[in-house]
């Protein structure tokens, strides 16, 4: 899940050889443009916040929204789907690495502009970045996002269609869609609309009301664990179940989950929903760990923590430990 991956494969199918050179050749046409740029064989542990995973065949950088869409036509053309992906703040790739394309964002999708009482915002941009910016520039109402880990395209991609609606997604005026041979599609959030499937779309920007007054729901985070960054260590792991206040942590905790390790990867002492991953960690060591924390709350507790890391396979579709 931009925060993390934010689409399922269209068609998770791997090239063959044939096609991989047709597509190499037209990307290298679009890198010219500057509306894309693309690495072939690239260690995905410098693609995500938890520095686990193998190798991905192809990463594609879209650069612009037109780039995107580009992008998006020439992997439908060659009948490929994709796993798009922000920051990759949740995404827990497999050791095995990743077949299908891999789409993130960069150049103006990774920026923000001031536009009247509000904002336009990148889809590849971080969200904590963009909060510490409007608080110096003396904007209120974001702060506590400050330091928040994840991109706003997976942000808004985790709490589409959700009842419970984040702090920033509650600002968001419109949101914009890119698909394989459509025109972008701007999703009105107060308009009724229901949201794109991100099986098929990906989100490119979207624009923030800043003259609302602020809101004094939830942040990014849920329940009492707003998900701010300890040095070295990733999460949160676990949200609460939707629709109940509770303390994540407090639970883990009562469940003997704090300080208890698989590999190279250990919960927190001082707070169990985050992990460290140490340097012989392997993303196989994320889902024996999370699986046992998550079985742990159940036996003692009845209650099923809903995951908010995201485990995929090598066709980056989810996993459910």
């Amino acid at each position: 899940m931009q925060s993390s991956c934010h689409n399922s494969p269209v068609n998770p199918i791997v090239a063959p050889p044939n096609v991989a050179a047709s597509l190499r050749a037209q990307l290298k046409e679009l890198r010219a443009t500057g509306r894309a740029e693309f690495y072939e064989r690239v260690d995905l542990r410098a693609w995500t916040a938890l520095r686990l995973g193998g190798t991905a065949d192809l990463v594609i950088r879209c650069r612009t929204a037109s780039g995107a869409a580009q992008v998006l036509d020439l992997l439908a053309c060659h009948g490929l789907g994709w796993i798009a992906i922000g920051s990759g703040s949740r995404l827990v790739p497999p050791d095995r690495g990743l077949r299908v394309p891999v789409v993130t964002f960069g150049g103006e999708l990774a920026r923000w502009q001031r536009e009247d009482e509000g904002v336009v915002v990148g889809a590849g941009a971080s969200v904590g970045q963009l909060a510490r910016s409007l608080a110096g520039q003396g904007l209120t109402g974001l702060e506590r996002l400050i330091g928040t880990p994840g991109s706003l395209g997976g942000t808004f991609a985790r709490h589409l269609g959700h009842a419970s609606t984040p702090s920033l997604g509650a600002r968001a005026d419109w949101i914009d869609f890119q698909a394989p041979g459509k025109p972008t599609f701007r999703y009105r959030v107060a308009g009724g609309e229901v949201a794109p499937d991100l099986r098929r779309w990906v989100i490119l920007r979207s624009r923030l009301d800043l003259g609302s007054p602020a809101d004094e729901g939830e942040s990014e985070g849920t329940g009492t664990d707003r998900g701010e960054i300890a040095d070295g260590t990733i999460g949160p792991v676990f949200e609460a179940p939707a629709g109940e206040q509770v303390d994540v942590a407090h639970l883990l905790a009562g469940a003997g989950c704090a300080d208890v390790g698989r590999g190279g990867v250990r919960s927190l002492r001082s707070n169990p929903n985050r992990l460290r991953v140490s340097r012989g960690g392997s993303s196989s060591d994320v889902v024996a760990l999370i699986r046992r924390m998550r079985d742990r709350v159940d036996e003692r507790y009845g209650v099923l923590l809903p995951l908010r890391l995201e485990p995929v396979d090598e066709l980056g579709r989810l996993v459910d430990p």
